[in-house]
């Protein structure tokens, strides 16, 4: 692996004190792009202070080789390894404003499977990053965003590079009519409440209380159920709140991009008091 590795986040070893990565069920259906744009996307969300931060860095006079340092801090402490995985997150590196982030693929026949894919790959990556204000900032100040995929033994690779270039090609999003949006809104309510069935039976630790559809907004409510979680949500705010901001772009961002909003609460089982509250519209993708 070439590059300048990022400086004390190697990956901890068994049995060691140093925390996972957290990986929690937002109450949303897990997006069907592939994991690596949700990595790019959260990444550019949560690395960047709010401008709202106090003493936070302007994300528009920050120098890019701490911006790119910045943002490849923030893949490796929040990207959970899997080992044996068809495709795993192996590290990310950073040689002046380019970010790779490494991808190991377990064979020749899923990298194949890639490859056929990459220009696809490409247009979703540009998409779910570029169409969002704040992740693309970092892309047209002249950051780089690189994901390589790699067979184990090296003997086969190619990469994806998202850029400004990339952003530029994209084409126009046509805002949706009054009826558009409530038939998409009616489409994310029904994938929504399929999705939350499914997490119940799998008890997972966020509960779909509440999913509607009203002129053109969807009206979601959640209850998080289990103790960690909800521990996790109170100390994190700001990076749950991007991190579910994240999905619903990876999941709904075209619909987004087009006049849809969502309305999000999420609440606390046994009183019912808010944990968290926000709203998501097509400035946020």
């Amino acid at each position: 692996m070439t590059g300048h590795h990022i400086a004390g986040e190697q990956p901890a070893p068994p049995n060691s004190q140093h925390e996972k990565p957290v990986e929690i069920w937002t109450g949303l259906p897990k997006s069907r792009i592939s994991r690596p744009i949700l990595i790019l996307l959260t990444a550019l969300l949560t690395a960047i202070p709010s401008a709202n931060a106090q003493n936070a860095p302007d994300v528009n006079t920050m120098p890019l080789d701490q911006l790119a340092q910045a943002i490849a801090h923030t893949i490796e402490v929040s990207t959970a390894r899997s080992p044996g995985a068809p495709l795993s997150y192996a590290g990310v590196t950073v040689q002046g404003t380019k970010v790779t982030t490494h991808f190991a693929v377990k064979d020749s026949a899923i990298l194949s499977k890639l490859k056929a894919s990459a220009d696809q790959m490409r247009e979703g990556m540009a998409s779910h990053i570029c169409r969002n204000p704040q992740s693309a900032t970092p892309l047209r100040r002249g950051i780089s965003m690189i994901n390589l995929y790699e067979l184990a033994d090296n003997s086969d690779k190619f990469e994806i590079t998202i850029d400004a270039a990339a952003c530029d090609s994209l084409a126009a999003i046509k805002p949706a009519s009054a009826a558009e949006l409530s038939q998409l809104a009616s489409q994310v309510v029904n994938a929504l409440r399929s999705d939350g069935e499914k997490a119940q039976q799998n008890q997972n630790g966020v509960t779909l209380k509440q999913a509607e559809a009203k002129d053109g907004i969807v009206e979601q409510r959640f209850v998080v159920v289990v103790p960690a979680f909800e521990s996790f949500y109170r100390a994190n705010v700001p990076q749950t709140q991007a991190m579910i901001k994240g999905n619903v772009c990876g999941k709904f961002g075209d619909s987004v991009r087009r006049g849809l909003r969502l309305h999000l609460v999420y609440e606390q089982a046994q009183t019912g008091a808010t944990l968290s509250e926000f709203n998501i519209g097509p400035s946020d993708c």
